[in-house]
């Protein structure tokens, strides 16, 4: 089970280890690191499948057996592994976890991502693909990328506007961008009086990503609007209230608009009978008795911090000039959206019905 050198910290943006620090070893694995005035200043966990490296700032006193408190109305407590790890991390952490193949290095300060391996489309599942990865990432560092991630390591967090109809840039990997675009923002349309089915968590915003893979940093606006995209998704508003996702500009909309489509019976025991139908803006509802249920639900309420896709994806719809190979993943929310083809026949029917029979509110 591999440590990283001080080189390989420096290539990810994370803090070096001083020559005059202490490494203890508290468990099988899990290792601390104390500078020369009895704080700790690093923890690392390293397993056959599972390896984390993090900044701490924890005194302690009693020949380095208690931690102190973190302000005046804290506690004084024991040095132990689980004492520790309840200790908040400050600026670059990196997470590797075989069991899932996901790797990301990230800053816990301003809770922005530099690198995710879900991103890539990639997946590290065993120690030598692990140190593969960590060796072409220390090969690959030129001195404009070490700028770059040692300047991302020392930002501070940001509160970012966002608004329906901005286009955004986000990392596909290292080297690479994807582009999209803001199509509807719930919690502003709901605050407004709104009628909308919110069985979502978080504070939900319905995007699109573009067709595009691309080392340019600077396309703008105009170069985006009319590119193809994968359909909508509902995702959390994190990655762009944090400036992950940096805003480019803003156009109004023009045409029909993609929004995902959730179809079903109320999930809330108040309203056994209530069927719902609900559409980006569009919201309908009605009883079993004014409507012929004949489907099961498509709730469609699946939401995350990210994407529910990646780069490999977008390049093969790039390559097929088709969103085929996005609706081919396998997801669960694929199976539970009508957009599908694979569920035409069911949402024209449902289309028909809501149509003729629902009340739109």
């Amino acid at each position: 089970m591999l440590e990283l050198t001080n080189h390989q910290r420096q290539c990810l943006g994370l803090e070096e280890i001083s020559e005059n620090w202490d490494r203890v070893e508290l468990a099988e694995g899990n290792i601390i690191y104390f500078d020369e005035n009895d704080v700790i200043r690093k923890e690392i966990a390293r397993e056959a499948l599972f390896y984390r490296e993090s900044s701490l700032w924890i005194e302690t006193q009693q020949d380095r057996t208690m931690l102190l408190p973190k302000t005046s109305r804290g506690k004084i407590k024991k040095l132990t592994l689980s004492n520790v790890l309840d200790r908040s991390s400050y600026g670059m952490y990196l997470v590797w976890n075989g069991e899932s193949g996901n790797v990301q290095l990230a800053n816990v300060t301003t809770q922005v991502t530099y690198y995710h391996s879900c991103l890539e489309g990639i997946s590290i599942t065993n120690q030598q693909e692990w140190q593969n990865w960590l060796e072409a990432w220390e090969n690959e560092t030129t001195e404009e990328k070490l700028r770059e991630v040692q300047e991302f390591a020392t930002r501070k967090r940001k509160h970012c506007h966002y608004k329906e109809g901005d286009f955004f840039r986000f990392r596909w990997d290292r080297h690479t961008f994807g582009y999209g675009r803001i199509l509807f923002d719930v919690t502003a349309w709901t605050k407004q009086g709104n009628p909308f089915w919110n069985i979502l968590m978080g504070r939900p915003l319905v995007v699109q990503v573009y067709h595009i893979v691309t080392q340019d940093a600077d396309l703008s606006v105009e170069d985006l609007v009319s590119l193809p995209a994968c359909p909508s998704q509902f995702i959390m508003d994190n990655i762009f209230y944090y400036g992950e996702c940096e805003i480019l500009g803003n156009l109004p909309f023009t045409g029909e608009i993609d929004y995902p489509v959730m179809y079903g019976k109320s999930i809330s025991a108040l309203e056994p009978d209530k069927i719902i139908f609900c559409r980006g803006k569009e919201y309908r509802e009605f009883s079993e008795k004014e409507i012929s249920w004949s489907h099961r639900s498509y709730l469609n309420n699946g939401i995350g911090w990210n994407f529910d896709l990646n780069k490999k994806v977008i390049e093969q719809c790039i390559q097929e000039k088709s969103n085929q190979p996005y609706w081919a993943q396998d997801l669960y929310g694929m199976k539970d959206d009508l957009r599908n083809p694979k569920n035409r026949s069911a949402y024209e029917e449902i289309l028909n019905s809501v149509i003729n029979n629902g009340k739109e509110m």
